[in-house]
């Protein structure tokens, strides 16, 4: 039995209840402490409260913190995003992943795109230190109270302790040296992510080249990730099914393998991974391609990124020595943390012979007080599917599960259920509550549809984030 309008409208209730965070785009930026002296802080983890400044929800893209490694060449950190009425709490909201503290004074950031702060709300921004044996401690740059001007304001912060076994928090408040950007999470929106998956399709011999001379590459070497992202936005959707790139190991007689991504745009740095695939580069080879399960589709006015990412040791950069310089990045895992200097990297992009028809969906914009569709297309005729929407999206690979090519893009803590047109469409409504306390939920969304292309019997289409707003 389908649910009715009105159980639609209380599960909804119920399920943007939990909800808290969503994705970044434009950004403000806020200083604090700008130039303080610098202090040792000699602890492990230390965190700091943030308090949303303005009037509306904000939606967190980056944090920044003064730092310097001291000492120790290996010291990494990660930063954190906790809640908690007092000390940080155990509810844990974002996680970076670790990466080097430079030996210079500089910044060290780290990139959110799905925290979102209502206003006034508060966060602990937790630093996790993690150096090797025999490091010295990390120079933050914090101001012990009495050693700067009075009119610095003093930040809410702790350091965590143990003593006679036991660990905890204790408030010790410094003037802490960070920057946050942010945008204004109040509007409602609606974003594609991912890709459809169904029956695996032919890629052309003739690729679209950018750069490509891979006898001439630039004599760069990188073990950690980076990226590059395309000379344009696409005009109408594309879809790749395969990518080379001039990748060289580093070494004469050891091979490497390398992560290579297709990525979406995030304030002009890496977003959510839309593929993701490894190849071995052997030693002596000028080149290799990654083949794809299925066609990644970039949706049209859209700005893809390709990630490569050495899994087992350092790289030679896949740019050439000249041509168009394309905005890079760099981070560390599926991190990206900062711009990098702009190369002419090289690469050639293979799309399907002919156009995938794989099942898709889209929606209207998730207004507060109002209903919004979810709309699927391209469905077999009369077939039944299962609108899932979570959390999170948990990028989940169903290649194992005998659905090779597709990913569950939602958590799915809720599940409605459609039947689909002669036409193979699909429409779901859902009713918002007015409630100004669901403002900036996200609602990762994903349609399954019973299919026999796979082993699975299901296939799956792309995502949609809508994130609630006015």
């Amino acid at each position: 039995m389908k649910p009715t309008p009105v159980v639609r409208t209380i599960l909804c209730v119920f399920f943007f209840a939990a909800l808290a965070v969503g994705q970044c785009a434009l950004r403000q930026s806020r200083a604090f402490n700008a130039n303080p002296s610098s202090q040792m802080d000699t602890g492990l983890r230390r965190s700091f409260v943030f308090t949303n400044p303005e009037s509306f929800p904000i939606r967190l893209c980056s944090v920044e913190v003064k730092m310097s490694r001291g000492s120790c060449s290996g010291a990494t950190m990660r930063i954190e995003i906790r809640g908690g009425a007092s000390a940080p709490g155990s509810n844990l909201i974002a996680r970076g992943e670790s990466q080097p503290i430079l030996a210079t004074d500089g910044g060290h950031t780290q990139r959110f795109c799905d925290v979102v702060i209502p206003a006034g709300g508060r966060r602990h921004i937790v630093l996790h230190y993690e150096g090797t044996n025999g490091c010295g401690w990390p120079t933050q740059y914090v101001l012990l109270p009495g050693t700067d001007s009075s009119s610095r304001p003093i930040t809410e912060s702790y350091s965590y302790r143990s003593q006679s076994g036991l660990s905890f928090w204790l408030r010790d408040d410094k003037r802490i040296r960070y920057r946050v950007q942010y945008e204004d999470a109040s509007a409602a929106s609606s974003t594609i992510y991912g890709s459809s998956c169904d029956a695996a399709v032919a890629c052309s011999s003739t690729p679209v080249a950018i750069n490509w001379s891979p006898g001439q590459l630039v004599n760069s070497t990188f073990s950690q990730s980076r990226a590059f992202r395309l000379d344009a936005p696409v005009v109408a959707d594309e879809y790749y099914c395969a990518i080379d790139l001039p990748v060289r190991s580093s070494s004469s007689t050891a091979s490497r393998t390398v992560e290579v991504s297709i990525l979406s745009d995030c304030g002009d740095l890496p977003g959510t991974a839309l593929a993701t695939t490894t190849v071995t580069v052997a030693p002596g080879v000028s080149s290799v391609q990654a083949v794809f399960p299925s066609p990644v589709r970039i949706p049209a006015a859209t700005w893809p990124w390709i990630g490569v990412r050495p899994l087992d040791g350092a790289v030679q950069a896949p740019a050439a020595a000249n041509g168009t310089k394309l905005l890079t990045a760099g981070g560390s895992g599926s991190a990206w943390t900062s711009r990098g200097e702009e190369l002419a990297w090289s690469v050639r992009l293979y799309s399907p012979v002919t156009p995938p028809n794989p099942v898709r969906m889209d929606g209207t914009l998730p207004v507060l007080g109002s209903s919004f569709d979810s709309r699927l297309h391209d469905a077999p005729g009369n077939a039944f599917a299962i609108l899932s929407m979570g959390f999170s999206n948990p990028m989940l690979d169903l290649a194992n599960y005998g659905a090779p090519g597709c990913r569950a893009l939602t958590s799915g803590e809720l599940s409605v259920s459609a039947v689909t047109d002669p036409s193979g469409l699909a429409t779901i409504t859902l009713a918002l509550p007015a409630d100004p306390a669901f403002l900036g939920a996200p609602i990762h969304q994903q349609f399954a549809v019973l299919s026999a292309v796979n082993a699975l019997g299901i296939v799956f289409t792309n995502g949609i984030l809508a994130t609630t707003g006015v």
